[in-house]
């Protein structure tokens, strides 16, 4: 009985499969095209103003979630962007992802399309050169003095402030200080100052680019919201952040990150917090009120480390390797078990 129940079984599902998948062809894909072929057009024109009026509450609906989704961004200081830019960097994205793992892009062209997509995200804040780090010059300074911070800072501009860094009057350039030098009569340092460009934390380097390239300024002076100085960007800054940084001959070549023989990795503290997340495979957050790993740290610890101090987050150990009184210069981050690290 079970045998004959069973071929009867096979014969039903046979039978079933036989029916089914003409069917499913016939008016799944046949007749439908067959349709839209013969009678598309005429379809559409009058099917069209009813899906129209069906919208309209749809629309509603829509207008109020894009309205929420702004006033968020606007509070968080997001960058706002449309549903279909955003699917369009998205998809580009993909593309790309999905041309290097066929071999078709290397890693660094893939990193240089990357950064292209994301530029137009990218505010003064996070390429600027912080003001701890911002070589200035004293508007009471003489030539040679200037010169001389010239010859020792490496750079082709530098700010110049009246009395404190939080008071920037213009900038200078090494061209001018060099021709002064040879000139006679010997000008003046104050003949030599230009106006600055004077930006807020949250300009676009996008936009910031488009005033770099008419010619009048190369460097730009970041100010905080209550007007004091937060950094300086030039245009090298926003170079770097297309094609990635460029080694001066000068500048030490060293790593900014170096993966240690015991599995630790030394990292520089002035790292973007982006940077060590995509190195090391964290999840450090990115929109919090620091920038850099060095933020990090004195946000976790709460108060200026000395050097060895260390503490653990999400699974990984963070030690400061290297500091002084008022900045910490080195970190070595070590994932323990379960974090992945690249």
């Amino acid at each position: 009985g079970s045998v004959e129940r069973l071929d009867l079984t096979c014969a039903r599902l046979g039978w079933t499969l036989a029916m089914r998948e003409p069917t499913l062809l016939l008016f799944t894909i046949t007749l439908p095209n067959s349709v839209a072929r013969a009678f598309g057009d005429r379809l559409l024109v009058s099917i069209l103003p009813t899906f129209a009026r069906v919208q309209i509450p749809v629309r509603i609906l829509v207008a109020l979630h894009d309205a929420t989704r702004r006033a968020i961004q606007r509070s968080l200081h997001l960058p706002e962007e449309t549903p279909e830019e955003r699917l369009l960097v998205e998809g580009l994205r993909g593309l790309a992802e999905t041309a290097l793992d066929k071999g078709e892009l290397e890693e660094d062209e893939l990193e240089l399309v990357m950064n292209v997509m994301e530029f137009g995200d990218v505010d003064a804040a996070e390429v600027m050169t912080p003001r701890t780090e911002i070589h200035g010059l004293a508007s009471d300074a003489t030539l040679e003095q200037a010169a001389a911070l010239f010859t020792e800072a490496g750079h082709s501009r530098v700010p110049v402030f009246d009395e404190k860094i939080d008071n920037i009057i213009g900038t200078l350039r090494a061209l001018d200080v060099i021709e002064a030098l040879s000139a006679e009569p010997t000008p003046k340092l104050a003949d030599l100052i230009r106006p600055p460009l004077l930006v807020p934390e949250t300009k676009l380097v996008s936009t910031l680019l488009e005033e770099f390239r008419d010619g009048r300024h190369k460097m730009a002076i970041v100010l905080d919201e209550y007007g004091g100085t937060a950094g300086v960007v030039t245009l090298m800054d926003v170079i770097e952040e297309i094609v990635g940084d460029i080694q001066n001959e000068d500048e030490d070549s060293g790593p900014a990150i170096r993966e240690l023989e015991d599995g630790r990795f030394e990292i520089q503290a002035t790292l973007h917090v982006s940077e060590v997340n995509e190195a090391l495979g964290l999840n450090l957050a990115e929109e919090s009120d620091f920038e850099t790993l060095a933020g990090f740290v004195l946000a976790k610890l709460g108060h200026f480390p000395g050097e060895g101090e260390e503490f653990e987050h999400e699974n990984v150990r963070y030690r400061v390797a290297e500091a002084t009184d008022r900045r910490v210069l080195l970190v070595h981050v070590t994932p323990l078990q379960g974090t992945r690290a690249s």
